[in-house]
C-alpha cells in the first residue's frame, strides 16, 4: 500500500462540488475579480478584507423658511433691546444726530432650552441676538413653528433709534420685525392655517 493510499483509507475522499459558490442576489463568488467591492444596501461596504462604515446620513433643515407679510408693516415689536446696544451698534453704527431707520433681515429661532421661558424665541441680525418676543407673543410664535417643524425662520425687520443731541441726550435702538400680532402667521411652507383658528397674539408695543 502506498502512503496516498493509507491517508485515503483512513480520511477518505473529500468531496469537492463543482457547482459554483453563490451569494445571495446570485452573485458568481468564483466570478469576481480578488478586489471586487460588494456592497449590499443598509449594510457595511467591503473591499479588500476591509470594513468600511457607511456615511452618516445627511438631514435637511428648515433653511428657507420665510415670514410673509405686508411690505413696510413691522407690526411686532421686540424686547430686551436694551440689553444688546453694543450688537444693535455693530450692525448700524454709533449714535448720530438724527439716529438710524434701517430695514434688514433678521431671523427668529426658538430657545426651547431657555430656563426663563421654554416658548422663548430669539432675535438675530446679521448673526447676533438683538432680543426677544415678548413672552406672550413667543407662546404663539412658538406654537406655529414648532407645529411646522421650524427652529427658525427669516424675516424683514426695522431697526429704529440711536440719535443723540449732546452727551446726555440719545436713544437707544428698537427692533420690529414683519410679523402679524395676531392670527396665522405665513412661513412660506405651504402649511394653511385650521379653519377654526382662533390664535391671537398681542405685543407690547409696535411700530
Amino acid at each position: 500500500m502506498t502512503l496516498r493510499s493509507f491517508f485515503h483509507s483512513l480520511f477518505g475522499k473529500r468531496s469537492v462540488s463543482s457547482e459554483p459558490r453563490q451569494a445571495s442576489g446570485n452573485v458568481d463568488l468564483d466570478r469576481l475579480p480578488m478586489c471586487q467591492k460588494l456592497e449590499v444596501p443598509g449594510t457595511l461596504s467591503i473591499q479588500d478584507g476591509d470594513l468600511k462604515e457607511p456615511l452618516p446620513i445627511q438631514t435637511t433643515t428648515t433653511l428657507g423658511a420665510r415670514v410673509r407679510w405686508r411690505d413696510g408693516s413691522f407690526p411686532m415689536a421686540i424686547v430686551g433691546e436694551s440689553f444688546h446696544q453694543e450688537a444693535l451698534i455693530a450692525i448700524c453704527g454709533k449714535h448720530r444726530r438724527y439716529g438710524s431707520d434701517l430695514q434688514v433681515d433678521a431671523v427668529i429661532a426658538r430657545e426651547p432650552n431657555n430656563p426663563h421661558d421654554g416658548n422663548a424665541v430669539a432675535v438675530l441680525i446679521s448673526g447676533r441676538k438683538v432680543g426677544h418676543l415678548s413672552r406672550e407673543a413667543a407662546a404663539g410664535v412658538s406654537d406655529q413653528m414648532r407645529e411646522q417643524g421650524l427652529d427658525r425662520a427669516e424675516c424683514a425687520a426695522r431697526i429704529r433709534g440711536g440719535w443723540r443731541t449732546n452727551q446726555h441726550d440719545e436713544g437707544a435702538y428698537g427692533v420690529y420685525l414683519a410679523i402679524p400680532q395676531m392670527g396665522w402667521i405665513e412661513f412660506g411652507t405651504g402649511a394653511r392655517p385650521p379653519a377654526s383658528s382662533k390664535t391671537k397674539r398681542r405685543a407690547v408695543k409696535s411700530q
